[in-house]
């Protein structure tokens, strides 16, 4: 008989049992038994869990779980966090082309929620630089110079922030990137 240290617990209303160990060298058909426990269990079936929740982050080492998951997490157990970022894929179009800007202009996208980079704390806004102008510097071409990463999708239209021009306003096309996190 072997003794595996460590926690378990059973699913509410089911007979799945969800423990810190390893359960790989156990054979099915195996019997088990908690320390306090009268009965025997029987081993039917051995994988991994895999479980879906919403979070939110509290701050950089505690995350909350807004749902009874009917699990005790523990101290050993391997969590995986993922979750998604997005970026501007392209800019479709131009419904407001504002006024008072140069070629050469770099302007970065305003809206959502991004991402800050971790070397260097700064948001991962998406930029433009403008290709081409008219007369009172309305934008004719502009270029995608970064797409960005953001943790809350931008509006579709977006509004732009930048050096001396106004009114600017850009079409674009999202696309999600999913980041695993470990």
């Amino acid at each position: 008989m072997k003794n595996h240290l460590g926690t378990a617990s059973i699913i509410k209303d089911t007979n799945k049992l969800i423990s810190s160990n390893d359960w790989r060298g156990c054979r099915i058909g195996s019997f088990f038994k908690f320390k306090s426990d009268l009965n025997y269990y029987v081993v039917s079936r051995i994988e991994p869990l895999f479980y879906l929740a919403e979070f939110e982050k509290i701050n950089d080492r505690k995350i909350k779980v807004n749902i009874d998951t009917g699990i005790n997490l523990n101290i050993f157990d391997t969590v995986t966090i993922s979750y998604k970022e997005w970026e501007i894929q392209t800019i479709i179009d131009i419904p407001n082309q504002g006024k008072g800007y140069k070629i050469g202009d770099i302007l970065s996208l305003q809206g959502g929620k991004p991402c800050s980079n971790l070397q260097d704390n700064i948001k991962e806004v998406a930029k433009i630089s403008v290709d081409n102008t008219d007369e009172s510097g309305a934008i004719l071409r502009i270029s995608l110079i970064n797409k960005g990463k953001y943790y809350e999708i931008p509006e579709v239209i977006i509004s732009v922030n930048g050096v001396k021009g106004v009114k600017l306003k850009l079409r674009s096309n999202l696309n999600c990137a999913k980041i695993e996190q470990y």
